[in-house]
């Protein structure tokens, strides 16, 4: 039979320092903290978990902002070389610059990128769009 103090002992990996003890101690609950010897809550395991979580994530969000910008970037392109009357060339836009800046009083992203387009087929020109957000 497993008893709850030698459980919450096994669960730390100290069962060997940690005798069993009798059933009635099961209903005789200790303070809410687990304690495996060393008089430290488990805390610092399950933060490093949240932390390393949430780093994950802000990078996962970060690289689909990324995506969604340049796929902003690729259809207003295509929009602008439509109304300008010139060919766009490659079909693609490359990022250029990113940096921070203020829009509305808010810190967001200022993204450059930059394309190459045709007046007439046989010359290429630069340009370039910005988007914030």
């Amino acid at each position: 039979m497993l008893h709850l103090c030698s459980f919450s002992a096994w669960l730390c990996g100290c069962a060997a320092r940690i005798p069993p003890t009798s059933t009635a101690t099961l209903f005789n609950l200790a303070p809410a903290k687990l304690a495996c010897g060393t008089g430290q809550p488990h805390t610092v395991a399950m933060t490093a978990t949240w932390i390393s979580l949430l780093a994950i994530s802000a990078l996962i969000w970060a690289w689909m902002d990324a995506l969604t910008a340049r796929e902003r970037a690729i259809h207003a392109g295509r929009e602008l070389c439509r109304e300008a009357n010139v060919q766009w060339l490659d079909q693609t836009v490359s990022l250029k610059r990113l940096r921070i800046g203020l829009r509305d009083g808010l810190p967001t992203f200022l993204r450059r990128y930059g394309f190459e387009v045709s007046l007439n087929g046989s010359d290429r020109h630069r340009g370039h769009l910005d988007l914030s957000g």
